[in-house]
């Protein structure tokens, strides 16, 4: 497996930390909803595309194939229509938000 030194790990930590420093700096009033649409993203990622793709992984040879298309469906659905549209939202809400505060 690829190993990375603790320093470059550390490193790599200490930059994304700075990255949403500036960030929660540069859209003060705006940073809960940057909040939100990250969130929307890993809540997208954990609730709905992770669960049907390690059923797949995991039992693609030993359920019937309707069960394979069924995961594919609901990963379509609901991972990909709602993650977008959660996502959709937020950014609008994000420019709503500059547009009439300026």
């Amino acid at each position: 497996m690829f190993q990375v030194s603790a320093w470059k790990r550390n490193l790599i930590r200490l930059l994304l930390i700075c990255a949403e420093v500036g960030i929660a700096i540069l859209f003060k009033d705006q940073y809960a909803y940057f909040g939100s649409i990250f969130g929307t993203i890993g809540a997208s990622v954990l609730g709905y595309f992770l669960p049907p793709l390690i059923h797949i992984k995991l039992k693609r040879h030993q359920v019937w194939w309707g069960i394979t298309a069924l995961n594919v469906f609901l990963l379509t659905v609901f991972g990909v229509i709602g993650g977008s549209t959660s996502l959709g939202l937020g950014i609008k809400t994000i420019v709503d938000r500059m547009i009439n505060n300026q």
